[in-house]
């Protein structure tokens, strides 16, 4: 599942930094939906992570923490990149986003490869299995 989280980012990143680039239309629709997809599924992929990666009893705390953070930040962010997009221009806005994606997606590559399941883990997934077959 990691692999895919950083496929999806690379994906992102290279959605963005092509359609910051394209003037044709048709063209620059599919490199925003490759952008979209990507930033979409990589949303999905974290959310998964973070839900497994809890226990149980945490899992709903942890996640009104993450909703806070994604949604107070979301604001702050898009007034960012607003200011910078009025300073150097809208495609060049959507050109640094693709390249910061890529750039995160190098930096955590190692991370997201490795294999971070130790035995007590691993000992925990049959009941994890369980209690989510229950919940369906």
């Amino acid at each position: 599942m990691k692999i895919v989280l950083l496929g999806n980012i690379l994906l992102m990143g290279a959605g963005l930094m092509l359609f910051s680039q394209i003037s044709y239309f048709p063209v620059a629709m599919l490199f925003a939906t490759l952008a979209g997809f990507g930033a979409m599924s990589q949303t999905t992929i974290c959310l998964t992570i973070i839900q497994v990666s809890v226990d149980a009893q945490m899992r709903g705390r942890v996640m009104s923490f993450l909703a806070m953070s994604v949604f107070g930040m979301l604001p702050l962010g898009s007034l960012l990149t607003g200011a910078i997009s009025q300073q150097i221009g809208a495609p060049s806005t959507l050109l640094c986003q693709g390249i910061i994606a890529l750039i995160i997606a190098l930096v955590f590559s190692s991370f997201l490869r490795k294999d971070k399941l130790n035995k007590k883990e691993m000992d925990k997934l049959p009941e994890l299995e369980t209690e989510i077959i229950k919940n369906i």
